[in-house]
């Protein structure tokens, strides 16, 4: 779900962030998109696809996409114009401008926004099970709030806390690491 997440965000900010046209067309959308509530998107959702797994998937990406996919424009926006103009001067391959000066531009803003949606991820999914989900420990929260399982309730959210904290602490590990290589 958060590589999809990253990568559906990615594609449409590098579109967005190589043409402008397109941001200034696109950006309401995501804008939109951003602001829909979590509980508006579970009654769509479940409207749409029920209860089950397609839920909790479609609402974490909806609810995490926009934070990706403008962190990545503005990476792409805030690309080296000098750069890019040696390159073009130089007649180096498209593929290449993308992969060593986009890409290279556009790291810090993606792992910006991957340490960003990672706080943010669990909450998003546990909800979106608490109230979609077939399974998974939103599902596990609801039975125990019906039942007036107060220790279970707790016992699930620290779970859940432990869960994103470990996330959380992971992501920043990995961003370190790959801030260093560069």
């Amino acid at each position: 779900m958060l590589f999809f997440t990253l990568t559906l965000g990615s594609i449409f900010g590098f579109i967005m962030g190589i043409c402008k046209k397109c941001f200034e067309l696109l950006r309401p959308t995501f804008t939109i998109i951003q602001s829909v509530p979590i509980i508006s998107w579970l009654a769509l959702v479940m409207f749409v696809w029920g209860i089950g797994l397609t839920g909790p998937i479609i609402i974490s990406t909806l609810s995490l996409i926009p934070n990706v996919t403008f962190s990545v424009a503005q990476g792409v926006r805030n690309t080296d114009k000098k750069l890019l103009e040696m390159a073009k001067t130089y007649n180096v391959p498209k593929g290449k401008i993308i992969k060593d000066i986009y890409f290279g531009s556009i790291i810090p803003f993606l792992l910006s926004a991957l340490e960003v949606i990672s706080g943010n991820l669990w909450k998003v999914v546990i909800v979106s099970e608490y109230l979609a989900g077939k399974e998974g420990i939103g599902v596990q929260i609801s039975w125990a709030r019906q039942y007036v399982d107060t220790p279970k309730v707790y016992a699930l959210t620290i779970i859940a806390v432990i869960l994103g904290i470990s996330t959380e602490r992971l992501i920043k590990i990995i961003t370190k690491r790959v801030i260093n290589c560069y």
